[in-house]
């Protein structure tokens, strides 16, 4: 575990404690944390959790930047298994997307035979501050879990893009990748 200084004290929403271990990041970033829940229960899931198929899973991106000012720019993805899970309703964000002229959140789509991804795009290519220094719940999704897999091991994995962020930014992700044990069928009596 590690502690990461950011000056993002006070923001719900994004850890800036994890534990011992620290790190220090210099330069501005666009700091990006993965967290999953069970919807119903509000229960967190952490990485190697039992799932069950039907479960619904909520995936919620938090965003700030490391120095509380906006930016030009913002683009990342979601990627997942398909094999495994499914969209249940259109990805939504909290962020006022008409600000931007270059805005979309995609539906899911499928990158190959096992993965999927949906995509999240705020820009301004003229460098106009178009993406707010702070926004919880920047982007969630929900998933269901596919019956019938046989069980197995799915991924969710957050992927900044590099190539289109503020200017003078670099990505940090926190938590990017979430592992999930789907069991085959359960009893819910032993999760």
């Amino acid at each position: 575990m590690m502690k990461i200084c950011l000056g993002l004290a006070g923001l719900t929403g994004l850890t800036a404690v994890a534990a011992a271990d620290q790190v220090v990041l210099s330069g501005e970033h666009q700091v990006l944390e993965m967290s999953a829940m069970k919807p119903k229960s509000k229960q967190q899931i952490a990485s190697f959790s039992k799932v069950c198929p039907d479960d619904e899973l909520s995936v919620v991106i938090d965003y700030a930047t490391s120095d509380n000012e906006p930016t030009s720019a913002l683009s990342f993805k979601i990627q997942f298994e398909h094999k495994f899970l499914n969209v249940v309703d259109a990805p939504s964000s909290t962020m006022a997307l008409d600000d931007c002229p270059i805005a979309f959140v995609s539906e899911a789509i499928k990158l190959d035979a096992h993965l999927s991804y949906v995509t999240m795009v705020c820009a301004d290519m003229g460098s106009k501050k178009v993406v707010p220094a702070k926004q919880p719940g920047v982007l969630a999704i929900n998933f269901k879990v596919k019956p019938n897999t046989g069980g197995g091991m799915v991924n969710i994995v957050m992927l900044a893009n590099p190539k289109l962020s503020g200017v003078g930014y670099k990505y940090k992700e926190v938590r990017p990748k979430k592992t999930l044990k789907v069991l085959a069928s359960c009893d819910r009596d032993e999760l």
